[in-house]
């Protein structure tokens, strides 16, 4: 259980979080740090969770997107789409299920103004089995009037042979 681990931010007293205001869409596991600047011999110490929703076991091929990549090695390289900019997206979905996720497939689009997915066929995953992973590559531009602080999300949509239809968001920020 070494992650990856995202934050969800960060709270005192009752503090509630929520997958629905973050960028992750699932989760395996999850981590309650404490910061240790409290003392241990007070009355409420420590933690207390008092509410987890309860995730559904997993039974056959379970696809997760485990981490992309944004390669805009021909433009200024620093790892993100900016404005009038052609970049490389190598997506990685994983299978955390208890079988072989067959005939992966997946297309990315946008219907955003300022994006156009290049790579309009879709990609082959093919076959990922247990714990393993598999990448795929998408060429994305971006319009050189995009505004800046523009927000958008790129939609990952795969399914395969034993895998209905999912679809998955990668958020696009221009600086």
């Amino acid at each position: 259980m070494d992650g990856p681990w995202h934050s969800m931010g960060t709270g005192s007293g009752t503090t509630e979080f929520d997958f629905a205001n973050c960028t992750l869409s699932e989760a395996r596991y999850f981590r309650v740090l404490d910061d240790g600047d409290g003392s241990a011999n007070v009355n409420g110490a420590g933690f207390d969770l008092d509410a987890i929703q309860v995730l559904s076991s997993i039974t056959g091929p379970y696809i997760i997107m485990s981490d992309y990549v944004v390669d805009d090695s021909a433009g200024n390289n620093n790892g993100q789409l900016d404005p009038g900019e052609t970049a490389t997206f190598v997506i990685t979905l994983k299978n955390v299920g208890t079988e072989t996720a067959l005939d992966i497939i997946g297309s990315l689009t946008s219907s955003d103004e300022y994006i156009t997915v290049l790579t309009t066929s879709p990609q082959v995953f093919g076959n990922i089995e247990i714990n393993n992973t598999a990448t795929a590559q998408y060429t994305v531009s971006a319009s050189s009037s995009a505004p800046a602080g523009h927000t958008t999300n790129l939609n990952l949509e795969y399914a395969g042979t034993n895998l209905n239809s999912q679809v998955k968001t990668i958020p696009v920020l221009f600086p």
